[in-house]
């Protein structure tokens, strides 16, 4: 993880092989639907015939006049 963040951070803009592979290892299971009931744990929303075709946003306050 040190060596990827550092890549990152110092060494260019863009993922080099190492960044990249160690991406890959992180989601590729994922994605596969390894990690997640055995389907990939995302879902299209917005979609006409998506299951969730509205999409609503919120965010907290600290006080009532926020």
């Amino acid at each position: 993880m040190e060596g990827f963040v550092a890549g990152v951070k110092h060494h260019g803009r863009f993922f080099l092989d190492y960044e990249r592979e160690y991406l890959k290892k992180i989601f590729t299971p994922v994605l596969r639907g390894d990690l997640h009931r055995r389907t990939p744990p995302i879902m299209t929303l917005g979609a006409p015939d998506a299951e969730i075709n509205i999409i609503y946003r919120g965010r907290s306050s600290n006080s009532q006049s926020d």
